[in-house]
């Protein structure tokens, strides 16, 4: 089976403090308004441990009966500034994914500088699932702007 490599670096500028958006990521609350389930989505399994080693794991079944869930691993986090994170996609219990995330905030003004870097690994070659992965995550970004 074949495996495509990508990563994507996406940035944005927020009116808001790194610390806002800190609490975007950090705060399951705030988390949800924006990373939240979609609409017609059933609730499986919900972790979230926001500390160095701890796990997030939302898993689900989504209107179709679809199944995916998203596990995640925080390897650093440096308050107000900078989150690692390595997670793996799964849809009908088959890995899909597995990505190194590193997000990264800095002020800015009265604002923030958000760049947010993902590396990817999409099993099985699919050449789709780099760009799905790249526009999703640019539309969550924007997510948060409407949110906060």
């Amino acid at each position: 089976m074949k495996v495509l490599h990508d990563t994507f670096t996406l940035e944005r500028e927020y009116k808001h403090p790194p610390a806002k958006l800190f609490k975007a990521w950090s705060n399951l609350e705030t988390k949800m308004k924006w990373f939240g389930p979609p609409s017609g989505w059933t609730p499986e399994e919900q972790v979230f441990e926001f500390r160095v080693g701890g796990r997030e794991i939302q898993a689900g079944k989504h209107g179709d009966g679809k199944r995916t869930k998203f596990d995640s691993t925080l390897y650093e986090i440096v308050a107000d500034a900078r989150i690692v994170n390595v997670y793996d996609m799964y849809v009908e219990g088959t890995r899909i994914s597995t990505s190194l995330c590193t997000l990264e905030l800095t002020a800015s003004g009265a604002g923030t500088w958000l760049r947010y870097t993902e590396q990817g690994v999409y099993y099985d070659g699919n050449p789709e699932g780099a760009a799905s992965r790249k526009q999703g995550t640019a539309w969550l970004l924007g997510r948060i702007a409407e949110v906060l």
